[in-house]
């Protein structure tokens, strides 16, 4: 599929979820499809996105594609997430596009209208710091599929249910990112989606005290890995009644 059927297909779902029936009184055009590299030429103010911590620690990198509506003002009014990009990056790069501002698009009348367009954003990594290791080596984390990484735990503890959730008849599943050093420790732990705030801190609580056998490169060496993991909650059978 072209980049202009993508964006045709964006701004006909845009156009037709986005409206209600105070815009149809208002009469409010759907957003015209533009290429993305039309607008990157319009664009007159650029925030660069905020490294997120744990996306630095883990080293992770890559590029996410947006989709933006730009009003006849040149604002980013709407921002969606296309692809690309780790859990961690997403978030922030969505967050810089939303300060973006373009000089507005116009028709073939003259007239400013509304956009929709892609971009993206670019997270690449920071030179390595200094070694301090004296090996000369600056060990990574390496992404790893969470269902290799569940072969080698070793030790697993479950969460401890939170009371008001059990009241609350609450279930579901927590989707966390892990970092694992060279031990098969686990050094640090984030949400990535699920649960809600009452299973969220105990699904954190518990992976913490995971251990896992050491991942090994090619050379044989231990190595720190970047993973995901699923924590689910499940009530009592005797709570569903």
């Amino acid at each position: 599929m072209s980049k202009l059927r993508i964006l045709a297909a964006i701004a006909a779902f845009w156009g037709n979820t986005g409206l209600n029936s105070q815009a149809a009184l208002n009469r409010q055009p759907a957003p015209m499809a533009v290429d993305g590299k039309i607008m990157a030429a319009r664009l007159v103010k650029k925030v660069d996105p905020v490294y997120p911590e744990i996306a630095l620690r883990a080293r992770l990198e890559g590029t996410v594609r947006l989709s933006l509506i730009i009003n006849e003002q040149g604002i980013v009014t709407s921002v969606r997430v296309i692809s690309g990009g780790f859990p961690p990056l997403q978030p922030a790069a969505a967050e810089a596009a939303r300060q973006w501002r373009y000089a507005p698009y116009l028709d073939e009348n003259g007239s400013p209208v509304p956009v929709v367009t892609i971009a993206e954003v670019l997270f690449k990594l920071p030179s390595a710091p200094p070694d301090k290791t004296g090996t000369g080596e600056q060990p990574e984390p390496l992404p790893v599929d969470g269902k290799v990484m569940e072969d080698r735990l070793v030790k697993r503890v479950d969460p401890v249910y939170p009371e008001l959730a059990l009241r609350a008849k609450i279930a579901g599943t927590v989707r966390l990112w892990v970092v694992i050093n060279e031990r098969g420790e686990v050094a640090n732990v984030k949400v990535i989606a699920g649960g809600g705030p009452l299973l969220q801190p105990a699904a954190v609580e518990a992976v913490r005290q995971w251990r896992y056998s050491p991942y090994v490169d090619e050379t044989g060496r231990a190595i720190p890995v970047v993973t995901n993991v699923n924590v689910t909650f499940k009530l009592p059978k005797q709570m569903h009644s």
